[in-house]
């Protein structure tokens, strides 16, 4: 993993805060997403609850942001969370 700089994780820190007041609507966000790149996809989230996946996605990427000074910590996580997606 690529060692960030202090101004790129101040960057990320500032924009998670940023990103509260909207968190409600990342998941019709991450919808609109799909259809743009490829109404097809949208076919693999026909059960899905964009709201709530919404959520999830920002709970992720506090948690990620979170442990932005421990980067050996930050690796292990992505890894999981990639293998239980």
């Amino acid at each position: 993993m690529t060692n960030l700089t202090p101004t790129q994780k101040l960057l990320l820190r500032e924009s998670i805060v940023r990103l509260v007041p909207r968190k409600d609507k990342l998941g019709g966000a991450f919808r609109q997403a799909l259809v743009k790149q490829d109404m097809a996809t949208l076919t693999m989230f026909e059960d899905t609850d964009f709201d709530a996946h919404g959520h999830s996605i920002f709970k992720m990427l506090t948690l990620v942001v979170g442990m932005l000074d421990d980067e050996a910590e930050l690796c292990l996580t992505l890894v999981e969370l990639g293998e239980r997606h």
